[in-house]
């Protein structure tokens, strides 16, 4: 249950128990990104009636704004993998009824050298005939990706090989989860920003910028933005940034490809553009208070990219300076709310969300509903 402390004690005394007379809802979600439109479509899924509020318009801010959306199974934190794995099943259902959401050119995992053997034993017991994984070498992914730098492909190395891996486009996605949870009976409010919450008795009161909602639960599901209403312990923002390149000459990479020795990553986009992220990420307390240089990410993302492609003729044409919520072990921050008059959380995603976070909001809503996920 949320602590009200300092002047929101005062606050809280000038709340009626009842709400002030005002309606009530049941469920709040605060924030309409992938995170809480999930959540929404995952809650009404199940008879709720939730209302989503978004202080943009759906997937416009925070971390899904801004997001590639990578979708891939193998993650050095095991914990993840069978979410990946469910999440990865979702989205191919997603595909089905929405085209165009998730495409699956395939993923290349390059990892350090002292990374080699875990690699190869994910690929080991990971495997599965509806979702391959194997380790492969120069010359194999050589014949993958001919744009890869010539020391991938002459490299003695194994790298990890998804063939079914790839990206989703995370606004699209939570505007498809907003629209079956609108449909479903949930409500969604666009351009409504809550600067406040405190609990009063039985229920949660909400300032917004135009008025006040009162609700029984509310769910923080707002990215690296829940700062700015809660500091949960262990949570803080983190600097995102990518860069759209285009490259007239050698052309865009076909696939996916996380490298683990340069921190670098790239994902295609449309065409002859793609985006490359992996420049050195700036941390804070809120998202206000993150001091990036584009102008230097940029330039790191774009040698980053001359490192891992074989091309110097790729120029950068965008800038996606972004952020997210982000905890120490990489794993996501999830609290279920109280019964009455409390707020629980849905975030931390760490950047990697885009791939499970889906999957975990049906979890989180059987919980919350006293199912089984």
């Amino acid at each position: 249950m949320l602590t009200p402390t300092g002047d929101r004690k005062s606050k809280l005394r000038q709340v009626e128990c009842r709400g002030g007379g005002a309606s009530m809802e049941d469920i709040v979600i605060i924030g309409g990104g992938l995170a809480g439109s999930s959540l929404g479509w995952s809650l009404a899924e199940r008879g709720h009636r939730p209302l989503i509020l978004e202080s943009t318009t759906i997937g416009g801010g925070g971390a899904t704004a801004h997001s590639r959306g990578m979708v891939r199974l193998y993650d050095d934190e095991p914990r993840l993998v069978a979410l990946n794995r469910d999440g990865i099943g979702l989205w191919a259902d997603v595909e089905v009824s929405r085209p165009g959401i998730f495409r699956r050119p395939g993923m290349i995992y390059a990892p350090a050298p002292s990374n080699r053997s875990r690699i190869e034993e994910f690929a080991r017991m990971e495997s599965r005939a509806a979702y391959p994984a194997e380790t492969i070498d120069g010359p194999t992914i050589s014949g993958l990706c001919g744009l890869l730098g010539d020391h991938f492909r002459r490299s003695a190395r194994s790298v990890l090989w998804e063939p079914l891996a790839g990206y989703v486009d995370p606004r699209a996605g939570a505007r498809f989860f907003a629209d079956e949870a609108v449909r479903l009976g949930a409500s969604l409010v666009e351009g409504c920003t809550v600067v406040d919450l405190y609990p009063a008795c039985d229920h949660v009161v909400l300032t917004t910028g135009a008025g006040r909602i009162t609700a029984r639960r509310v769910i923080l599901a707002s990215g690296a933005d829940t700062l700015r209403l809660q500091q949960p312990e262990g949570l803080f923002a983190r600097s995102i940034n990518l860069t759209s390149f285009i490259d007239d000459i050698a052309g865009a990479p076909e696939i996916c490809l996380i490298d683990e020795v340069s921190k670098g990553y790239i994902r295609p986009g449309c065409r002859r553009s793609y985006f490359v992220g992996g420049a050195i990420q700036k941390d804070a307390t809120v998202p206000e208070e993150l001091k990036v240089d584009n102008a230097a990410a940029d330039a790191q993302n774009l040698a980053l990219s001359r490192r891992i492609l074989r091309t110097r003729s790729n120029s950068a044409i965008a800038s996606h300076p972004g952020y997210d919520a982000y905890t120490s072990d990489f794993l996501p921050l999830i609290r279920l709310p109280p019964e009455e008059g409390g707020a629980g959380l849905f975030t931390g995603f760490s950047g990697r969300g885009a791939k499970y976070i889906p999957a975990m909001a049906r979890r989180f809503a059987a919980s919350l509903s006293g199912g089984v996920g």
